[in-house]
C-alpha cells in the first residue's frame, strides 16, 4: 500500500507529461503552419510593394506598361487564337473585338499592316505600342496649340514632346497606384478569407497549407490580371485624342462636373506634392 500512492502519482505525472508535450507539439504545429501561410504572403507583397515603389520613386515605368500590353494581347490569343489550332480555326474577330475592349482602339489581326512578317503576338504589341507613342505625339500637339493660344511668343526653346512625356508619366503613376492599391486590398480579404476556408479540408483528408499555396496563387494571378487590364484600359482611355477634347470643350463651357471627369478621380492619388520618404 505504501509503494501504491508513489506509483500511482508517477501514472498521473506521465499522463500530464504526455498530454503536455501534446498541446506544445500542437501548438508548434500550427505556429509552423502560420508561418508557412505569412511566407506565401509574404512573396505577393514584394511584388506588389516593388510596383508600388516604382510609383513613389518617380520611375519611369514604360518597360512594365509595354509588359502589360503584351500580357493582354497573350490571353486574348490564348482565347481565340491559340497557337496549337489550325488558323483556319481562330476566332479573329472576337479577338479583334476583345483587344478593342481593352485598348479602345482597333487592332489589325490580318498582319497586313506589318512591313516584315511577324507572329500574331508581335504584330498587335507592336501595334498597341505605337498606338500609344502616337498619343504622346498628340499630346505634345494640344500644349504647343494651348500655349500659342494662351501665351505665343518664341517656342524655340519649349520642348512640347518633353512635357507631353511628363504630363503621360504622371497619369501612367498615378492609374498604377490606384489600380495596385484597390486590387490588393481586395485581395487580402479573399487571402483571409480563403485562409479559414481551407483549415476545414483537413476533415477531409486534404492538406489545407497546398490548398491555401494552390488557390492562394490563382487568386493572385487574377487580382495581377485585373490590375494589367485596368491600368491598360485607364491610359488608352485618358490619352485618347477625341476624350480630352470633349473634356476640354466641358471645361470651357462649365458643363463638365467632378463626378463625370475621369481626371478628378485621380486627384486623391497625386503623389507629386507627397512626402516620397513616408
Amino acid at each position: 500500500e505504501m509503494d501504491a500512492e508513489p506509483l500511482s502519482q508517477r501514472m498521473v505525472s506521465r499522463s500530464i507529461e504526455r498530454a503536455q508535450r501534446q498541446v506544445e507539439e500542437y501548438n508548434f504545429e500550427i505556429r509552423k503552419h502560420l508561418l508557412d501561410y505569412d511566407l506565401v504572403m509574404d512573396k505577393q507583397r514584394k511584388y506588389i510593394y516593388a510596383m508600388r515603389r516604382e510609383v513613389l520613386e518617380d520611375r519611369d515605368i514604360t518597360g512594365r506598361l509595354e509588359e502589360m500590353f503584351e500580357n493582354i494581347i497573350l490571353d486574348a490569343i490564348d482565347e481565340y487564337a491559340p497557337e496549337e489550332e489550325d488558323p483556319e480555326e481562330w476566332d479573329l474577330e472576337s479577338l479583334e473585338l476583345a483587344l478593342r475592349s481593352k485598348f479602345g482602339f482597333d487592332l489589325d489581326t490580318s498582319g497586313d499592316c506589318d512591313e516584315t512578317p511577324k507572329s500574331l503576338l508581335d504584330s498587335l504589341k507592336d501595334q498597341a505600342i505605337e498606338e500609344y507613342r502616337r498619343r504622346h505625339e498628340t499630346m505634345a500637339g494640344e500644349i504647343r496649340k494651348s500655349y500659342r493660344e494662351q501665351i505665343g511668343g518664341d517656342e524655340s526653346r519649349i520642348d512640347f514632346e518633353r512635357l507631353a512625356r511628363k504630363r503621360i508619366h504622371d497619369l501612367e503613376l498615378m492609374v498604377l497606384l490606384r489600380s495596385v492599391d484597390d486590387r490588393w486590398i481586395d485581395h487580402l480579404y479573399e487571402m483571409d478569407y480563403l485562409r479559414e476556408s481551407v483549415r476545414l479540408r483537413a476533415f477531409g483528408q486534404r492538406d489545407p497549407l497546398l490548398e491555401y499555396k494552390q488557390e492562394g496563387f490563382e487568386l493572385f494571378q487574377e487580382m495581377v490580371r485585373s490590375i494589367e487590364d485596368n491600368v491598360v484600359q485607364s491610359l488608352f482611355r485618358l490619352t485618347d485624342p477625341e476624350l480630352r477634347r470633349k473634356r476640354a470643350a466641358g471645361l470651357r463651357m462649365g458643363t463638365l462636373t467632378a463626378k463625370e471627369d475621369p481626371f478628378a478621380q485621380l486627384q486623391q492619388y497625386s503623389y507629386v506634392a507627397a512626402d516620397k520618404e513616408a
